[in-house]
């Protein structure tokens, strides 16, 4: 909370509680000004987890349960806005920042017919559900297949707040206010996904233009070795790496350039299966040049923030006196502390 680190390590069966604790006394406490709250759950993603009222109860089994706490988190979100009676004058938006993980088999989630997972640019891997909730200003069951990103929620709320963003600073997203509220067209021409500094695929209207690819990890060799019985064994990613083949490099030996780069009508063939023809599509790769030429006019590379191998040094410790095993439980200055052989 703040700069104290609350709990170390994490009690997933106390989390979501926690953090919806502190969300909604948050939405309480500043109910009558604007506000901002930045919910990120940990749920769907590794280690799948769910508290007692959920665990057991889905036909999904844990990855199911993890779903549904997740949905009961942002069920009780809603209904405090409601119960303030604020919902009306508060936009909420939900999403996620990429797809599956199908390593983890039973307890991932699904592309269903998109192609690809998650560390890929396939669909199955940069497609996610996007909701806007307004009751009152957003119509229930209105659907949108105007192209937004994560990237659009900065400017987005910025201009319902009526906040100056610094003029300096180019920004990638675009303010999808007109498109949510009024169902205008997307504000983007074209939206460009990097690796790094490779460029891998770009959006633009209905079509996707492939520059370079992954190995997905829909085969079924490969999750029959990494998943007997459905059920993900760490031990055997090992063994099963000759099988996989591939580290999800930018620019290694697992990767596919294609030059000139493949084009899909994404809303006729949402699986990517059937490239089209450059002769009769030309058009659509000469807009996207175009587009990129200009982004690339305001592009300034950075070094990547990625490090490399492992620092123990980075790791935070809530209190080394107790081998950084604590439990702060609601008391600016009370901690609980276990007992700890070495230090984690």
């Amino acid at each position: 909370r703040n700069e104290t680190i609350a709990q170390q390590p994490i009690d997933h069966s106390v989390l979501t509680d926690r953090i919806l604790t502190d969300s909604v006394e948050f939405i309480r406490s500043n109910s009558a000004r604007p506000f901002f709250l930045y919910l990120s759950f940990p749920h769907t993603h590794m280690p799948v987890f769910a508290n007692d009222k959920y665990r057991g109860k889905s036909m999904r089994k844990l990855y199911g349960d993890n779903v549904n706490e997740m949905a009961g988190g942002v069920g009780l979100v809603l209904d405090t806005l409601t119960e303030l009676g604020i919902a009306e004058n508060t936009l909420v938006v939900f999403s996620s920042d990429n797809g599956p993980d199908i390593r983890y088999c039973t307890e991932s989630g699904d592309p269903g017919l998109f192609r690809g997972n998650k560390f890929t640019f396939y669909e199955g891997g940069i497609h996610v559900p996007a909701i806007a909730w307004m009751p009152g200003r957003i119509a229930p069951n209105t659907v949108s297949y105007a192209l937004g990103t994560l990237m659009d929620v900065l400017p987005t709320f910025a201009e319902l707040a009526d906040a100056r963003l610094d003029p300096n600073i180019t920004l990638d997203g675009r303010s999808l206010a007109s498109t949510i509220f009024q169902g205008s067209p997307s504000p983007h021409s074209t939206v460009f996904f990097y690796c790094q500094e490779h460029l891998f695929v770009a959006r633009f209207q209905q079509y996707k233009l492939t520059y370079r690819t992954h190995p997905t990890y829909l085969n079924i060799e490969l999750l029959s070795c990494m998943c007997p019985n459905g059920v993900f064994n760490k031990g055997l990613s090992v063994t099963c790496a000759p099988i996989e083949n591939t580290s999800y490099t930018c620019n290694g030996s697992d990767v596919t350039v294609h030059d000139p780069p493949l084009i899909y009508n994404i809303f006729a063939d949402p699986r990517e299966l059937y490239p089209l023809d450059h002769a009769r599509y030309g058009h659509v790769l000469a807009d996207v040049d175009a587009d990129y030429d200009k982004m690339r006019a305001g592009l300034v590379m950075s070094p990547t923030s990625s490090i490399a191998g492992t620092d123990c040094g980075l790791i935070p410790c809530c209190n080394e006196e107790t081998d950084c095993i604590c439990d702060y439980n609601g008391s600016a200055d009370t901690f609980v502390y276990s007992e700890c052989k070495a230090p984690l």
